[in-house]
């Protein structure tokens, strides 16, 4: 009965009709599609994977519950990877040109999915943003987990570069 409750509040949340406006404060249903997704992926609930599945979509009207929702299916699907799941979420990894890039959440959550799946098929797409020094950390260390969790082989560290601060209430003695 509490997953059934659960899956109607995520449904609640992709029916644009019921939507409110977001206007300054966070819709609270999104916010709370957001913990019933992470809580469906905590649980393993395998029974919601097709109700997560659209939260892949970029225009989906619960866009701040897509990284929750993706991270949920990559724990779900932990070793059972579903390739077109996979490929859908390298879609989102992918998506960096254009006037509207992917959000850097929904990036790293699809390449942790992707790593806790094992999906194979993908490595190449973990491989080019784990090598890309044009990435954020946090997307080359998420890609370099994932490619190290499906190869079962550790990961070469990544080299950061250093950040230089000029213009700070603290600066350096000269």
């Amino acid at each position: 009965e509490r997953v059934k409750t659960l899956n109607r509040q995520i449904s609640a949340t992709q029916d644009p009709k019921k939507q409110k406006p977001l206007g300054d404060k966070m819709n609270g249903e999104i916010a709370c599609a957001s913990l019933v997704a992470e809580a469906l992926g905590v649980w393993r609930v395998s029974s919601a994977v097709p109700v997560l599945r659209p939260l892949v979509g970029k225009n989906h009207p619960a866009a701040s519950a897509r990284p929750y929702g993706i991270w949920a299916m990559g724990k779900i699907l932990k070793d059972k990877p579903d390739e077109k799941l996979a490929r859908a979420l390298a879609g989102r990894m992918r998506d960096i040109h254009g006037m509207i890039p992917e959000d850097d959440s929904v990036r790293i959550a699809s390449s942790v999915a992707i790593g806790r799946m094992k999906a194979e098929g993908e490595l190449r797409t973990l491989r080019r943003f784990h090598g890309s020094e044009g990435e954020s950390t946090e997307m080359r260390l998420a890609c370099g987990w994932a490619i190290s969790r499906i190869t079962g082989k550790p990961i070469e560290p990544i080299t950061i570069a250093p950040v230089v601060v000029s213009h700070s209430f603290i600066s350096p003695l000269k």
